[in-house]
């Protein structure tokens, strides 16, 4: 299936390891060394963990971060996520996370620096997390003054060091970088050639499947469809990015006996419905609007259809490999990793011939952005539910080995460890 995930060190494209996110040329060099049981402590020791999130509106990032949190305070760290707007403390609070205000505006507000300064002073973190992009001057800002080391979590293809401000940060503000799949790694040190590559890893994910997923069947009923029904499903904010609008020209190209799903809301879904009406799949299409979990209808869908112009890593393609539903995919950054198509050309080549997969991929990567590629990727798994099936199969089997939790946790708990410990943070035992 191509590169494995995991704490990525070293050279890009694929080598697995642990990196070493203190060595290089940044303020937060060090060495993670050490013997017997000062290492041992290190390596058992339970951090205090602050995070930041900016963003407007609740969306995959602050549910990643979201999830990542619980996960590591399921393994005794404490963990608390300052949010710029209260809706998303709110939300995150709802799912367990303990939450503060900390809002940080523009470049221009530099003395939101401080205000990022005081709150770390007062509540002593031992690393920080930075998970919006753009927030990163004024909170790289205060975790300086208030000497703790920042981990900036890049989540998306278009958050790239690409300016003077940018490179400056990364290389003396953040002491690591984590991003989640190897194609933005590659992006990240093809923009930033004097970035040392121990400086950014790459850890997946991690996403289960919950224990009452509801069956085929039962995901169906509540949607209206029936048993026999091929069902394409899309899932997303209805926003300009994730091209819904190509999402329903791949429908209306599509025979009449396949029925779509378009599960999500946003400033768009007006439009979309009147797109809906004039392509004429008004009548074999479903909007379900935002629910509160994509989980009650995820095992209804026979393929999950991603249309987005960007994406890293999507967090519905991973819902759907653990629910057991193929994905088609546009190009975008991750896609290929995640669903195990690396170097296959095109996008069935090696993946399905004469209808029987012949690789452990999760789904189909179409070469191009346009409807008709997409189209022409579906149709192998519209027509053959045998395929189908398999695919299914291979999809759980690569989440099992690859997305998980407890995977995710231990390869970030490793990199918050070493970043914090290499710039002089004192551990607090665990047990």
């Amino acid at each position: 299936g191509g590169a494995v995930g995991g704490v990525a060190g070293g050279a890009a494209g694929g080598t697995a390891g642990h990196a070493r996110a203190g060595s290089g040329s940044g303020d937060y060099g060090g060495d993670y060394g050490g013997s017997g049981g000062a290492h041992a402590d290190r390596m058992s020791a339970r951090l205090r963990i602050a995070a930041h999130n900016g963003a407007p509106e609740w969306g995959g990032a602050e549910i990643a971060v979201v999830r990542l949190l619980n996960s590591l305070t399921a393994r005794g760290h404490t963990a608390k996520l300052w949010c710029g707007r209260n809706s998303i403390a709110r939300a995150a609070r709802e799912r367990g996370v303990d939450t503060g205000e900390l809002a940080l505006g523009g470049d221009i507000a530099l003395h939101h620096g401080l205000r990022a300064w005081a709150a770390l002073r007062q509540w002593h973190p031992d690393v920080v997390i930075a998970g919006t992009f753009r927030k990163l001057l004024h909170l790289s800002t205060g975790a300086w003054l208030a000497r703790v080391p920042l981990i900036a979590r890049i989540g998306l293809s278009s958050d790239l060091p690409r300016n003077a401000k940018y490179r400056f940060l990364f290389q003396h503000r953040v002491a690591h970088t984590v991003v989640n799949s190897h194609d933005l790694r590659n992006a990240w040190l093809s923009r930033l050639a004097e970035l040392d590559p121990a400086r950014i890893s790459v850890i997946y994910k991690g996403i289960a499947a919950p224990d009452d997923l509801p069956s085929r069947a039962e995901a169906r009923r509540a949607l209206g469809f029936e048993p026999g029904d091929v069902v394409v499903g899309g899932v997303g904010r209805l926003v300009e990015q994730k091209r819904f609008d190509r999402w329903l020209h791949v429908l209306a190209d599509l025979p009449d006996h396949v029925q779509g799903v378009i599960v999500g809301d946003g400033p768009l879904r007006p439009q979309l419905h009147q797109r809906a009406a004039e392509l004429g799949v008004a009548q074999r299409l479903r909007f379900t609007g935002r629910l509160a979990s994509p989980w009650r209808v995820l095992p209804a869908f026979d393929v999950l259809l991603i249309t987005s112009d960007r994406e890293s890593m999507a967090n519905v393609m991973l819902e759907a490999m653990a629910a057991g539903v193929p994905t088609v995919s546009t190009p975008v950054d991750g896609a290929r990793e995640a669903l195990g198509t690396e170097g296959a050309a095109g996008s069935i080549v090696e993946g399905i011939a004469d209808g029987i997969v012949r690789r452990t991929v999760g789904g189909i990567v179409a070469p191009g952005f346009d409807a008709e590629a997409l189209r022409t990727s579906l149709a192998p798994l519209l027509d053959g539910s045998e395929a189908r099936q398999k695919m299914a199969q291979h999809a759980q089997l690569r989440h099992a080995q690859y997305f998980t939790p407890e995977r995710s946790a231990l390869e970030w708990e490793a990199v918050l460890r070493r970043v914090a410990f290499s710039a002089g943070r004192a551990p607090r035992q665990s047990g």
